[in-house]
């Protein structure tokens, strides 16, 4: 990832900047809708059971 934002940077009292419009034109790669949709899911069902055994763990 950084290997990418190099050549776009430009270097100002030894810290690297870029600009919106530079950054702007920086690809960013989505996920299909279905795909997205699957993760959200995934993530939902997981973070649920890990509430569940929290909770039943603060039974005990």
């Amino acid at each position: 990832m950084v290997e990418n934002i190099l050549p776009i940077q430009q270097k100002t009292t030894n810290l690297a900047s870029t600009n919106s419009t530079k950054l702007g034109n920086f690809p960013v790669i989505i996920a299909p809708k279905e795909e997205r949709e699957a993760i959200f899911e995934y993530l939902k069902d997981v973070t649920s059971k890990i509430a569940t055994a929290i909770s039943l763990k603060k039974r005990d």
